[in-house]
């Protein structure tokens, strides 16, 4: 259930602007959903990019930027020659998953929800913000839940330290790009700190950065991140101050699921999920994540509702019946794990392995229902 930061980045949006809601057709909006689709079923990366719209989100990023059209030129075809499409198409063909749940509006923008499970079964949530374009639609920006940003914020922040070190940064930055800059040296301290162990000190560091840095979205995430290994206190401040300047943002809830649950407060990892799957407006792969908490505290009858709930929803999704099956063999319900197995590699198409020698089947292996079941897969 980790969720790494790396694939994080591979998901991010471009900041909504703050602009008059438009009406889209749902139609139209159905026919980007499709060309997402496509790309992915392709597992086409250039077609994923062209999609998203990149080259114009990068082209927006640096159009008023006062620093050389070389500059800008370089960066934009970096990144295009690394392909943010293909690298997700990478993690698709690793064995992740996207799956289409929603089209929804956001402070008056549609967009469609994408659900994103890594090859490791981290899982994280694609947004991307939908505009008009004469009688249809195209997509403007990507939002990125586990990273809390937009792609064009995230790739703006990338191109102002790359040109810093490389030449003269723009001269015309202001607010907290020029913040930003400035503070890289004690940026670049903080986060060695923190590679070296030494979170008291990433701490103090942090509290010494300017407030437009300290509030920065990123930057906050890391405090609260350094703040849970310093301590119940500063962790508490650090989630207090986060929901003052982030009311209701998603990212901390994918944060805090993995910090409880790494720390065995599996039940409070279970509540934040069930916090996340109302500001979503629900996802049976949320469920499936609570059953599973559940089941690690012990909790199976709320584990077996939880599963239950999620399995009903969305047919092949094989979480709910893991958690269905482990479930079922320590209640030694020998049909219940039957029936699990059977769902498990009909319907999810999860290849079934000799498991005779496993830890937790020994009831059941040695049980008639198990023995009519293996002679009925000859």
């Amino acid at each position: 259930m980790r969720f790494a930061l790396a694939a994080a980045l591979l998901a991010l949006p471009l900041a909504a602007r703050a602009q008059a809601p438009e009406t889209l057709d749902e139609k139209a909006c159905m026919e980007v959903v499709k060309k997402i689709e496509a790309a992915v079923a392709a597992a086409d990366g250039e077609a994923f990019d062209e999609v998203l719209g990149l080259r114009v989100i990068l082209e927006k990023i640096v159009k008023d930027l006062e620093t050389e059209d070389k500059n800008k030129k370089d960066f934009i075809e970096g990144v295009m020659s690394a392909s943010l499409g293909t690298q997700i198409t990478d993690q698709l063909t690793a064995g992740g998953t996207i799956k289409f749940l929603r089209l929804h509006v956001v402070d008056g923008r549609t967009r469609a929800l994408f659900r994103m499970l890594n090859p490791n079964g981290g899982v994280n949530y694609h947004d991307w913000i939908l505009v008009k374009d004469g009688d249809g639609a195209r997509t403007e920006d990507l939002y990125i839940y586990l990273m809390g940003e937009s792609l064009a914020r995230t790739f703006k922040r990338e191109f102002l330290k790359g040109i810093a070190v490389m030449s003269k940064a723009p001269g015309n930055l202001k607010g907290w790009e020029k913040d930003f800059l400035d503070a890289q040296p004690k940026v670049a301290e903080m986060q060695a700190a923190v590679k070296d162990g030494d979170s008291k000190k990433a701490l103090k560091i942090y509290n010494d950065l300017p407030q437009t840095v300290r509030e920065d979205k990123l930057t906050m995430i890391q405090r609260v991140s350094i703040a849970l290994e310093v301590g119940d206190a500063e962790y508490t401040a650090a989630l207090a101050d986060w929901e003052k300047l982030f009311p209701g943002d998603p990212s901390m809830d994918l944060m805090q699921i993995d910090a409880f649950a790494m720390k065995g407060e599996f039940e409070k990892s279970a509540d934040v999920v069930a916090r996340l799957a109302k500001t979503i407006g629900g996802d049976p792969f949320l469920d499936g994540m609570r059953a599973g908490l559940f089941l690690q505290a012990g909790k199976l009858d709320e584990a077996t509702a939880s599963a239950e709930k999620a399995a009903k929803e969305e047919k092949g999704l094989a979480l709910p019946h893991f958690v269905l099956l482990q479930v079922s063999l320590k209640k030694k319900d020998h049909a219940a794990t039957v029936r699990e197995l059977t769902v498990l590699e009909k319907e999810c198409g999860v290849p079934i392995l000799d498991f005779e020698a496993e830890e937790g089947f020994e009831s059941f292996v040695e049980s008639e229902e198990y023995k009519k079941w293996k002679e009925g897969r000859k």
